[in-house]
Parts: structure tokens; C-alpha cells; sequence
């Protein structure tokens, strides 16, 4: 090979390598300002594993022709131009290192850092103004400069370049695009059964209970389910260890509770027991198995018995009313691919891709489950306040449990003075040392986001039987904390 021959082909792979680091520059600014910018979607989050799978394949091509590009240039004069390129290699490497920190968090922590985020997309926008500029303007001074021999090649490689380039983009594009349209998520049939009875009429499937969904339908039983998987991902570990021994686990399966059903079923049909639902079985409410029965099992579908007020039936919650009996409003949460695939056959390539979406691109899973609404008495009130009327009982109104006007009106509740105010969930939710994602709160006047600590999830009161008879995992320290508590001994800040 002649020098001649060895020169054209170090250009030519050194342009081949320019094109393919340009076609991923211009991939992974696409991708990431729709990560920034579009809504929560499956084509979105298939965005998120590629932008991220790609930023690794491509990460040692990408860095070893900057290395190469700076080592062209460095002897060179300090224009403008080269002072752009070393801004935008600075730039790339914090976007770089950001990246990767992240990376690591979402694979291996518990929650991504916020502040590694913003620098994340700040450095990339900041990339994007050097870097293009640095492009353009050598590319404008190379188009417009005075005519020269060879000048029509010159624009033609510039062309190329830049034509190369975006096509090389696109197609990394396309490859979420494809993931996406191939992808066949678990498919959840929001019906009632074929023989569901409207026994209070059409316009009220879920009476005499007030709840209701967001749709007025059901929901698949599914969809609010799930809630073992919150401690799979190491994030919610302490928080479901606390919940499945705790009175809203097995609000559902509680053996009073049980009895109390079928009784009404037998004398009053099974749609009576959609009263009991709302509160102690929503999932099989809303599922619409609290239906025409031949025996016990089938007033309760099997997700709604095991759970309870699960996870995702109380945090799906978003509207509550002071009525009583259950008046709330919930909502099926949007799910991230592969949690209902994880749920239903759980492996380990599918857990991982769950929990790295869920930290990677946290910001629906924690807008749509963590609200202000959690904080307030009146959140329990649509539970812990209880009627009966004449579609019950066959004479008229009468007054039931009412733990929350006894607590409205008793001097543990001082409108306007917190410092003076004990809530339903400072006495019941008492504070806990904690290492879950969910620690800390800056909306409490007492707290910070930083303080270490989260609400238990015992929903400790005076129930200590129940958990030694069902024998639920963890019964005998949930018996030990309830006689606690029930003894004055828990703290309240």
C-alpha cells in the first residue's frame, strides 16, 4: 500500500468514525429531550432503555474520536471555533459522567439523585448550543468561503456529512420505535362479569358502597394489585414488610370480617356486601366479583382476599369526600412495562428492566402515587366514618363508627395550630428510622426531606388478634408494637 492508499484510508475511517459519533450525538439529544418533554408512554419508556443502552455501546467509539479529533487539532491555532470544541468537550464530559452516574444508580440504587439528573439535561443542552455551534460555523465558513480548487468537493463532503449523520440518528431512533410497536403488554380487561347484577341500578354498579373509579367501570382486578412486587425492586422493602401484617393487608381475609359477608349475603343477597367493599375489599369491588354466588369464595376474587387495601387501591385514591363509607374516587395508576408481566410470571430479566424504568423515569411513578391528599384527616374520613341506610337495613339512616368526627371535635385536633394538632397519621402512622426511597418530608412543619425517616405502615390501633390468627409474616412484632402503642409508650413528635 502506497502512502497515497494509506491516506485515504485514514481519511476514510476517520470520517466513517466523525458520521457514526455525529449520528449518535444527534440520537441521543432526540431521544433525550423526548425523555424531558413527551408524556409517559410505552414508546417512551422503550426511549429510556435504548437512549441509555446506546449511550454505552457507543461511548468508547464516541470518546475515542474526540481523543483523536483533539490530538488533529490541538497544534492548530485557538479560533473561535476550536474554543467551542473544547467547551462542548468539557460539556460532553460532565454530560458523560452524568449519564453514567445515573446509569449506575437506576441499575444498582434505590432511587436516581435529582440534582445528577438536572445536571444531566442541563449539560446536555448546554452540549448542544457548543457542540452545534462549533459544527455550523465551521461548516458556514467552509460553504461560503472564496472559491478554491476543490471547493465542490468540500461542499459535497460537508453535505454528506451532515446528510450521513441525521439518517444515523433516525435509524437509532427507529429502534425504539420498533421495540415499541413490537411490545405486547399484558392486556387487562376493565369489564364487569357477563352476569354482574345492578341490583341499585345501572348508574351505580359499585352501591351501597360510595366508591367509585375514575371511569365509573370496573377494573380489571390486576390493575390495582401487585403489591408484594413494591418490596421486590429493594426500593419499598421496609414499607411492605410493615403493610402485609398490618389491619389494611387483611381488611379483606379478616375472619370477622369474613362471616359479617356471607351473613348479609344470605340475607340480603351478595350485592349487599359492595357495602363492605369500598373499605375492607376494593379490588374485589371494583373488579365486580361481589356478585351472584354459590358459596363463600366467590364474593371476593383471590387478589382482593390476599391484599386488601393494597398498595395501589389506597395511592390510587385521588378525590375523597367526608361522607363516610367509603366515598372516594380511584384510579388504576398507569403501569411501567413489565410490571404486569413481573407480577404474573416473575424472572429476573423482567424485574430488572421493571425497576430500572420505574428509578431511571421515576417522574409519573411518584406524581401519580405520592400526594398531598395522603397527609390529610380527611383522606381516612372516607373509611373511618360508617352509615347504614334503609337499602341496608330496611328502615332508614342511622349513624355507625365515626372515628373522624370523634377525632374532629376532641382536643387533639387545634385548626390552624399543628404545633398543638395530633392527626390520624402521626398517632397511627408513627414515625420509623428508614432507608426507603419514601423517607423524608418538607411538607411537615416538624420535618425534612432529609430526616431519615418514613410513616409506618402497621396502621397500628387495638388489633392485635388478627395477625396471630391468620399467622401473617412478622404477626408476633406486630402484636408486640400494638400492645405498645396501646400502652402510651410510641413518641409522638
Amino acid at each position: 500500500m502506497n502512502s497515497q492508499d494509506a491516506e485515504k484510508k485514514s481519511y476514510g475511517w476517520k470520517s466513517g468514525l466523525a458520521i457514526w459519533t455525529a449520528g449518535f450525538f444527534v440520537f441521543a439529544t432526540l431521544s433525550g429531550v423526548s425523555i424531558w418533554l413527551l408524556p409517559f408512554s410505552v414508546a417512551n419508556q422503550m426511549m429510556v432503555l435504548w437512549h441509555t443502552l446506546a449511550g454505552l455501546l457507543f461511548l468508547a467509539p464516541a470518546a475515542w474520536y474526540c481523543f483523536k479529533h483533539w490530538r488533529w487539532y490541538r497544534r492548530q491555532l485557538l479560533t473561535h471555533h476550536k474554543l467551542l470544541g473544547y467547551l462542548g468537550l468539557a460539556v460532553a464530559a460532565v454530560c458523560t459522567a452524568s449519564g453514567l452516574v445515573l446509569t449506575w444508580q437506576a441499575l444498582f440504587g434505590t432511587r436516581i439523585s435529582y440534582l445528577w439528573d438536572r445536571i444531566h439535561l442541563f449539560s446536555t443542552l448546554t452540549l448542544v448550543g457548543f457542540l452545534g455551534a462549533h459544527v455550523l460555523l465551521i461548516a458556514w465558513r467552509d460553504l461560503t468561503a472564496a472559491r478554491f480548487p476543490g471547493w465542490q468537493v468540500v461542499r459535497q463532503a460537508i453535505r454528506g456529512y451532515a446528510l450521513n449523520s441525521g439518517v444515523i440518528g433516525l435509524l437509532l431512533l427507529a429502534v425504539a420505535a420498533l421495540a415499541a410497536y413490537a411490545y405486547q403488554p399484558l392486556p387487562l380487561h376493565h369489564e364487569f362479569p357477563a352476569d354482574y347484577s345492578y341490583a341499585y341500578g345501572d348508574d351505580r354498579p359499585f352501591a351501597p358502597s360510595q366508591a367509585t373509579t375514575a371511569s365509573g367501570g370496573a377494573l380489571d382486578g390486576r390493575a390495582l394489585a401487585g403489591s408484594q412486587s413494591c418490596g421486590t425492586a429493594g426500593c419499598h422493602e421496609q414499607i411492605v414488610r410493615e403493610w402485609e401484617v398490618s389491619a389494611h393487608r387483611y381488611s379483606a381475609m379478616d375472619i370477622a370480617f369474613q362471616k359479617i359477608q356471607l351473613t348479609m349475603a344470605q340475607q340480603n343477597g351478595p350485592e349487599s356486601t359492595r357495602y363492605c367493599g369500598g373499605c375492607h375489599d376494593p379490588i374485589s369491588l371494583f373488579s365486580g366479583t361481589k356478585n351472584i354466588f354459590t358459596d363463600t369464595s366467590e364474593l371476593t376474587s383471590l387478589v382482593g382476599y390476599q391484599e386488601g387495601v393494597s398498595c395501589l387501591a389506597c395511592h390510587g385514591i385521588h378525590e375523597t369526600d367526608l361522607k363516610g363509607n367509603a366515598h372516594y374516587t380511584v384510579s388504576a395508576p398507569p403501569r411501567y412495562l413489565f410490571e404486569l408481566e413481573y407480577d404474573a410470571n416473575p424472572s429476573e430479566p423482567l424485574r430488572w428492566a421493571r425497576d430500572f424504568l420505574i428509578r431511571a423515569y421515576p417522574w409519573t411513578h411518584t406524581e401519580t402515587l405520592s400526594k398531598r391528599l395522603f397527609k390529610a384527616p380527611e383522606y381516612c374520613a372516607a373509611c373511618h366514618k360508617q352509615f347504614i341506610d334503609e337499602e341496608i337495613n330496611s328502615v332508614g339512616w342511622v349513624q355507625l363508627q365515626n372515628q373522624y368526627d370523634n377525632w374532629r371535635k376532641s382536643h387533639w385536633n387545634q385548626p390552624g395550630d399543628p404545633t398543638r394538632t395530633i392527626e390520624c397519621r402521626e398517632c397511627h402512622m408513627p414515625l420509623v428510622d428508614s432507608t426507603d426511597p419514601a423517607s423524608g418530608d418538607e411538607l411537615d412543619y416538624n420535618r425534612t426531606a432529609g430526616d431519615g425517616k418514613h410513616r409506618s405502615h402497621r396502621f397500628l390501633a387495638a388489633n392485635q388478634l388478627m395477625p396471630a390468627l391468620l399467622q401473617l409474616p412478622g404477626w408476633e412484632e406486630q402484636t408486640r408494637l400494638t400492645e405498645q402503642w396501646l400502652r402510651g409508650e410510641f413518641e409522638i413528635p
